[in-house]
């Protein structure tokens, strides 16, 4: 395998969906979509996570006027495995970080 390769999906107009796979596991994309903010989306919804898949969700919360341990009861009170809760609040952004920080010769 080269570095990685990438197989399109789907595509509508210049959007397209596919799969990049590497060698350290396969990237769904696009993996970066828009999102919303506490302030317009009130909760998370269990099924949007299943249909979505929990590996391209990211827990973060920029809502200074909200209580940050109810932002986090909704993840951790939701209806999905205790693996997809830790891929939400840790390991995807982890999997994207990672990359980034060894290029710049940064350690974690």
């Amino acid at each position: 395998m080269t570095r990685f390769d990438f197989n399109i999906h789907a595509t509508d107009g210049a959007a397209r969906t596919g799969v990049i796979r590497m060698q350290r596991g396969d990237i769904r994309t696009p993996a970066f979509m828009p999102v919303g903010t506490a302030g317009t989306v009130k909760a998370m919804y269990p099924g949007q996570v299943r249909e979505l898949g929990a590996d391209r969700v990211i827990y973060g919360s920029d809502s200074g006027g909200r209580s940050f341990a109810s932002q986090l009861a909704k993840v951790h009170g939701a209806q999905i495995s205790d693996a997809d809760k830790q891929k939400i609040f840790c390991d995807n952004l982890r999997s994207l970080m990672l990359p980034i920080l060894k290029a710049k010769g940064i350690k974690a």
